[in-house]
């Protein structure tokens, strides 16, 4: 196993968020237009698709309604045509309902509840990551000054490759916990690591990667690792998902020939994400402190 494949193992996928609500029918029309009465919404004139007595209908609110109701069969342009049409009749009868005073109707606020929520969701989440992007990760630079005092404090760890052997454990927790209690009770690392690799052939040790420097060594694993003696298990490292990493330290050695140069880069991205963290919890904490918080 290279080193461009370990470190991909521990590449993370963000998740896309789920627009369903348990009903069956489409969504009602954009809750700003709802709560704004006949008003116009704001949009971007390049955006709209169409108005509806000066009520927009933009592009984003069509494709949204598109993905919703998916038609693998139908002709694209046709199908974009048909629903636009489709959300100008909804569109009208919308600014009518809400000339009726069908805002108040109790059926009506209770089927948006869903919805609303899913917004706050969504405007509450988006709204922090853009308050870390602008007072904390903004401001959490680190220079190449930082990194080479990181360097020259930490020089004896930098420059010591660890020979590392690592299985990726399936199972839920008690499964995890007892494969650990395993190794540390005496069963050989490479015993439970194979179990992992039913189809490995003869001879083959996918488990073992060798010796890898301290930037080779993924994240996760880095700060228990380097803790390690020779010989030592550390304990069930979680992955998400019922799976957890063993890693064992087989041995250890020094290389003086590793620079700081050939670390720049992993050193500053290390400071970087730990000084990003140290700042975000500290601004969490704060605004914490300062608010007033009830729990009803």
């Amino acid at each position: 196993m290279n080193h461009t494949t370990i470190r991909g193992m521990f590449s993370l996928c963000l998740l896309g968020v789920c627009a369903a609500a348990g009903c069956s029918k489409p969504a009602p029309a954009p809750v700003a237009a709802a709560d704004a009465g006949a008003k116009p919404v704001a949009s971007a004139e390049a955006d709209v698709v169409a108005h509806v007595n000066g009520v927009a209908i933009s592009s984003h609110e069509l494709t949204a309604r598109l993905r919703s109701e998916p038609n693998a069969k139908a002709d694209p342009q046709e199908r974009r045509k048909a629903m636009l049409e489709a959300m100008v009749g909804q569109e009208a009868i919308r600014q009518r309902a809400v000339e009726l005073g069908l805002e108040s109707d109790p059926m009506y606020l209770e089927r948006m509840k869903p919805f609303r929520a899913q917004l706050r969701v969504a405007e509450r989440a988006e709204l922090a990551d853009a308050f870390l992007r602008r007072e904390v990760v903004a401001k959490a630079e680190v220079s190449d000054a930082d990194a080479k005092k990181y360097f020259d404090d930490n020089a004896a760890r930098l420059k010591t490759e660890l020979h590392v052997e690592a299985a990726l454990m399936l199972g839920d927790e008690s499964a995890l916990r007892s494969a650990e209690a395993e190794v540390k009770g005496g069963a050989q690392f490479e015993v439970v690591a194979r179990r992992q690799f039913p189809t490995v052939e003869e001879g083959q040790r996918p488990w073992d990667l060798g010796f890898l420097n301290w930037a080779q060594v993924p994240e996760p694993w880095r700060e228990a690792a380097y803790k390690l003696k020779d010989g030592e298990v550390a304990g069930v490292m979680p992955a998400g998902r019922k799976r957890g990493w063993l890693v064992k330290v087989v041995a250890r050695r020094d290389n003086p020939a590793i620079t700081f140069d050939a670390l720049r880069g992993t050193l500053v991205d290390t400071l970087r994400a730990s000084r990003v963290e140290e700042l975000r919890a500290k601004a969490e904490s704060e605004l914490r402190a300062a608010a007033k918080v009830t729990y009803p």
